[in-house]
C-alpha cells in the first residue's frame, strides 16, 4: 500500500476483477441467449396489417390516401370503411403493410396524431395491429363480399389493393360467383 492511501481507495484485487469479468461474460450470454429465444418464439413477418382508429368522419378515401402517399409504397390493401346510406366512413381504415420496418415507423409517426383536414372534429389516431393479418386474408375477406357490387359504393370507396413498392393501384381480384345483397350489420330494436 503506498503511504497515505486509504484502504477503500485501494485497487481490486487481480481475482476480484477477474471474477466481475467472468460474470460480465456470463450476462452478455445470458442476454444473447434470451434474444435468441424471443427470435425463435416470434417467427419473423413478411407483413403486417394495421387498423387505424379515430379517423374523421368527412374523411373520404382519396383525401386519406393522399396524406399516406409517402407510405403508399409500402402498403399493398387499404380500405376505409364507408356508411352506405349517408356516405360517410365509419372512422377506421385498414392498411396492409409488406414492409414491416415501414409499418413500425408508420405506427410511432402516425398514434397518437391528428390528420390535417378536419382538425375540428378532435379526434387522435390510434395505429393498432389489426385481429385479421395479411393481404391474403383480406382479399379473401372481400372479393366476395356485398362492398364489392357496383350498385353499393363508387370504385373509390371499395377495399383497393395497391402493387407492391410503386402504390399504384391494381384490380381486386372478381368474385368467384354472385355477390350477397346487402344486407343491415346489425337489427335495430
Amino acid at each position: 500500500m503506498r503511504l497515505g492511501a486509504s484502504p477503500e481507495h485501494r485497487p481490486a484485487p487481480r481475482a476480484q476483477e477477474h471474477e466481475r469479468k467472468r460474470e460480465e461474460r456470463r450476462e452478455e450470454q445470458d442476454r444473447t441467449l434470451q434474444k435468441r429465444e424471443q427470435e425463435q418464439a416470434e417467427p419473423e413477418r413478411s407483413e403486417v396489417t394495421f387498423m387505424m382508429r379515430n379517423i374523421p368522419g368527412k374523411y373520404t378515401p382519396a383525401q386519406l390516401l393522399e396524406q399516406l402517399r409517402d407510405w403508399r409504397p409500402f402498403v399493398d390493401f387499404f380500405y376505409l370503411p364507408t356508411d352506405f346510406k349517408h356516405k360517410y366512413n365509419l372512422g377506421y381504415a385498414f392498411l396492409n403493410f409488406h414492409d414491416v420496418e415501414a409499418a413500425k415507423r408508420f405506427q410511432l409517426e402516425l398514434h397518437g396524431s391528428r390528420l390535417p383536414l378536419h382538425q375540428d372534429s378532435g379526434k387522435i389516431l390510434q395505429v393498432q395491429e389489426a385481429r385479421v393479418q395479411g393481404l391474403d386474408q383480406y382479399v379473401e375477406r372481400f372479393r366476395n363480399s356485398a362492398v364489392m357490387a357496383d350498385s353499393v359504393l363508387p370504385g373509390a370507396a371499395k377495399p383497393m389493393l395497391f402493387e407492391k413498392h410503386t402504390g399504384q393501384q391494381i384490380p381486386f381480384p372478381k368474385p368467384e360467383g354472385d355477390l350477397p345483397r346487402v344486407a343491415p350489420r346489425f337489427k335495430r330494436r
